[in-house]
């Protein structure tokens, strides 16, 4: 897992940029630059200078008749139905306000030349209602999509049916559906450093995210999700749907099903179906769940073939860990808490490579499942004949302080900090090195209110900053069908760190 523990002054890295995509992410934060210099001369926003990259607007009253420049900007439907002067790329900078109702995006660009829709620098760009997205190879940075009045049975906020689509850096909270319906129309995609909570307003149907693949990897990377109606993650297929090719990686996924009326709290992770999982990697994710069933559900009836689990930290349900039939497998370098059953297994173990996990849990009690009989974990390994580096913590729950630190591969000076406070300190410090530059100016925000005051700012001196954990209110649900799940405490918190304005 990328970071230590806090003891040991934390630090994480991200994956590192391709080439192409660096040269993208520079042409894009140039033309921004280059938007903010002028506005900052003249006190008003002008056209990218000669040389720039090309940009164009969307506001709250634009216009369809509009030439998307900034004198003459287009209304959001427009944009997205791609004007002919769009063209792969370009960059649709999209100015704050509220942008009302139910959006479909026909935007397609090239794998070499995306287009991008992103927020404009500084301001907060919000849709109140959902985005539908078609097309190709278009990347949504930045924005908020929420609903103000999400009822059951409602629109997802991000419906995602094109071709290696990435949505980066959303906030995407309170739609009626699920937060992302990530499907197999579209091949591939990304789900990028998105906060995406409190979305679904019906039982076991809505997710955070909710997803399906046949062509293509699908990743879903970096990404807060929590307090979703049901899972965080659902990864779920019937019929010849297929579940094929997911990397799940360094992902905080917390208390999801926890705004369900029903009391009920869902598995943060479920992956598997009627037709077999493969290709799946899961890695480096951190995860809590203060109460209720499954924690994690890797596979389910299906006959599931290939799964790289690894460097994961699992905390809290019961079973704390559900695998099942998977005829590949490789489970190393885990971290499993919970105060119930710890694992349930049921698969294949002739084609699995199962060690260093640790389970904190009371090795001595009979809470690991093989195939239905309740052993302590010296009888599972001795039955399963897996497991032989596997140990039992030291106590039957983590101490000390745990600290992951995730850089943003796409906005420097952005990242998160998860923090597992086992030793309830009132703050912890933490080494930000790998996300701040010195003499940088920084925010820093609980995710749990994304949109309100920082919880501290100033200039990173290279020093470790100190994160309060004091117990937040969770985020209250909008509109009907949901109750206002529990405050994770001050054992567990996820900050998110800006650049200041």
């Amino acid at each position: 897992m990328h970071g230590r523990p806090a003891s040991g002054r934390p630090t994480g890295r991200g994956p590192t940029p391709p080439a192409w995509l660096l040269s993208v992410l520079c042409a894009a934060l140039l033309g921004a630059v280059a938007v903010a210099c002028q506005e900052a001369v003249q006190g008003t926003t002008q056209p990218l200078p000669p040389g720039a990259r090309v940009g164009y607007y969307v506001t709250t009253n634009g216009s369809a008749s509009g030439s998307g420049s900034a004198s003459q900007p287009w209304n959001l439907s427009t944009a997205f139905s791609q004007p002919s002067a769009v063209r792969p790329g370009d960059t649709i900078w999209v100015r704050g306000g509220t942008y009302r109702g139910d959006f479909d995006s026909q935007l397609s660009g090239t794998a070499v030349a995306p287009i991008i829709v992103r927020q404009y620098p500084g301001e907060r760009a919000t849709i109140d209602g959902s985005v539908t997205v078609h097309g190709s190879y278009t990347w949504y940075w930045g924005f908020e999509v929420m609903n103000s009045s999400p009822v059951v049975g409602g629109a997802s906020g991000v419906t995602e049916y094109a071709d290696y689509i990435r949505l980066i850096n959303l906030v995407i909270h309170d739609a009626g559906g699920n937060g992302v319906g990530f499907w197999s129309n579209g091949a591939g995609g990304d789900i990028y450093g998105c906060i995406i909570y409190n979305n679904g307003r019906n039982y076991n149907q809505d997710h955070g995210v909710y997803s399906q693949n046949i062509t293509g990897r699908k990743t879903i990377i970096d990404n807060v999700i929590f307090n979703s109606m049901a899972y965080g993650v659902h990864i779920y297929g019937s019929s010849a749907v297929a579940l094929s090719n997911y990397t799940l990686e360094g992902n905080t996924i917390f208390n999801n099903g926890a705004i369900s009326p029903n009391a009920l709290v869902a598995p943060n992770i479920l992956i598997g179906g009627d037709p077999p999982a493969q290709g799946i990697i899961v890695r480096d994710n951190m995860t809590y769940l203060g109460s209720g069933s499954t924690g994690i559900y890797m596979g389910y009836s299906g006959a599931n073939q290939d799964i790289v689990l690894t460097g994961n930290y699992f905390i809290g349900g019961s079973p704390a860990l559900t695998f099942l039939s998977w005829s590949q497998a490789t489970v190393t370098g885990n971290t499993v808490n919970g105060t119930g059953t710890m694992l349930n297994f049921q698969s294949s173990t002739s084609g699995a490579t199962w060690g260093t996990n640790v389970w904190y849990r009371d090795p001595s009690a009979t809470a690991w499942l093989n195939n239905g009989s309740s052993l302590t974990l010296t009888g599972w390994k001795q039955s399963t004949g897996l497991g032989t580096t596997d140990q039992a913590g030291s106590t039957t729950r983590p101490t000390g302080v745990k600290a992951v630190v995730r850089p943003n591969a796409y906005e420097p000076g952005r990242g998160f900090v998860t923090i597992y406070n086992w030793d309830q300190l009132s703050s912890v410090a933490v080494d930000v090195s790998s996300i701040l530059a010195s003499g940088a100016r920084y925010e820093v925000r609980n995710v749990q209110n994304v949109f309100g005051a920082p919880v501290s700012s100033g200039t990173y001196t290279g020093d470790t900053l100190s994160f309060p954990m004091a117990a937040v209110p969770s985020p209250v649900p909008l509109g009907s069908g949901a109750i206002t799940p529990p405050s994770t405490g001050m054992g567990f918190q996820v900050f998110l760190i800006t650049p200041a304005p």
